[in-house]
């Protein structure tokens, strides 16, 4: 079968998104909380030269370590994936090799809490103990810590571009920006889905679109929504909870498994927010140019954006029933909970700590703009009063 027009270009795009410009030395700064580091330009080693060093602080490390345990992860990692299968997952999974190339390079040891790597393209990745350091979409395009800032929304895109993992499935064709970890099973490989990740995406895709005009960025842009059509079990970021089915957006997939499983509250909300800025984006003639004559600065809207804004608009509305329909399950009666099926708890067993109730107040209150009438405003609310109850009020 002929590949569609839109993901043809956008395929394209990935092979000519240029690495984004390196800004800054190394150094070391807080975001998030965390320590992160940013790499000087030039400083990552190559592939083969980070396989080498990693095999060789496997080897040094001693047993039940955990940097015995990163370095493993990451060797097996790029045996698997590392020379074949799609071409934005070899991408993806050669980063994370040369970040914890880098990493091991400097002599450092695993690090005893979670840090952010900025490397010299704005890519940040994360360490999580006994994985190493991996890619992190999310946070990417989140600038966490304002780690990478400096970059703009074309930039930034261009940076990840290389990364999309082109995938269909049946006659649908979308781009995936994959996590290789399975977060209640420590050690498990398997390329996986988030819907947030792939909400940030269309966003930061659309946003470049309306700054530059060019189509490439508005093709991949729905490449990106495209995943919401697609049931987790077969590789998209969409699970039908409840009866009759709605659509919920998880944060992390898990094909095979309850359809709760991997449905952050807060993941949900930041997907629908996401879509909603996507679709006004993409719904807008691309911003004009800077200079020349007035009548030549106009940009031409891409062929896809309206269809593609019509989608985000339709995936934001139809989550956002969903998420009036099972918000009160999400409410305690004295807080807010993180999920109702987390990994590694019971059925609505992970209240949210207090950084989480608040964001989901937070949450609710953009939502409750951008979607009146649905109670979000009350909810929100009502979760504050229990923080405020507990005297830790909610900014």
């Amino acid at each position: 079968m002929r590949a569609a027009p839109w993901i043809a270009a956008a395929v394209a795009a990935l092979a000519a998104a240029a690495p984004a410009a390196a800004q800054g030395q190394e150094q070391a700064a807080v975001s998030h909380g965390r320590p992160g580091f940013v790499v000087a330009p030039g400083a990552l080693p190559s592939v083969e030269a980070s396989l080498h060093i990693l095999r060789a602080r496997h080897a040094a490390a001693p047993p039940g370590s955990v940097e015995r345990a990163d370095a493993g992860y990451v060797l097996r990692l790029a045996g698997r994936h590392l020379r074949g299968g799609p071409a934005g997952r070899r991408s993806t999974v050669a980063r994370t090799v040369r970040v914890n190339g880098w990493w091991f390079r400097r002599g450092a040891r695993a690090p005893a809490q979670r840090v952010i790597v900025r490397d010299p393209d704005g890519v940040l990745s994360t360490h999580w103990a006994g994985r190493g350091f991996a890619v992190n979409p999310v946070a990417t395009t989140g600038r966490w810590g304002g780690l990478n800032r400096s970059l703009s929304p074309e930039a930034l895109a261009d940076a990840l571009l290389p990364f999309a993992v082109a995938r269909r499935a049946g006659p649908r064709r979308f781009l995936l920006w994959e996590y290789y970890d399975v977060p209640d099973r420590p050690g498990a490989i398997r390329p996986g889905a988030s819907g947030m990740a792939q909400s940030r995406m269309a966003q930061l895709l659309a946003r470049a679109y309306y700054r530059t005009g060019e189509p490439r960025y508005a093709d991949a842009a729905r490449g990106a929504l495209a995943a919401f059509a697609v049931p987790v079990d077969r590789g998209g970021v969409v699970s039908p909870v409840g009866i009759p089915p709605s659509p919920w957006y998880v944060e992390r997939a898990y094909p095979g498994e309850s359809p709760w499983k991997g449905a952050a509250l807060n993941g949900f909300m930041v997907s629908i927010l996401n879509l909603r800025s996507a679709a006004g984006l993409l719904e807008t003639r691309p911003r004009p140019l800077a200079s020349g004559p007035r009548e030549t600065r106009r940009r031409p809207r891409a062929p896809q954006a309206a269809r593609s804004a019509a989608m985000a608009r339709g995936l934001a509305e139809r989550g956002a029933a969903t998420l009036q329909r099972f918000l009160p399950l999400h409410d305690t009666g004295a807080w807010s909970l993180y999920g109702l099926l987390t990994p590694g708890y019971p059925w609505r067993g992970l209240p949210a700590d207090l950084g989480y109730h608040c964001y989901h107040v937070r949450l609710l209150r953009q939502l409750a703009v951008v979607e009146p009438g649905r109670g979000f405003r009350a909810t929100a609310r009502r979760w504050a009063g229990y923080a405020a109850r507990r005297g830790v009020p909610c900014a």
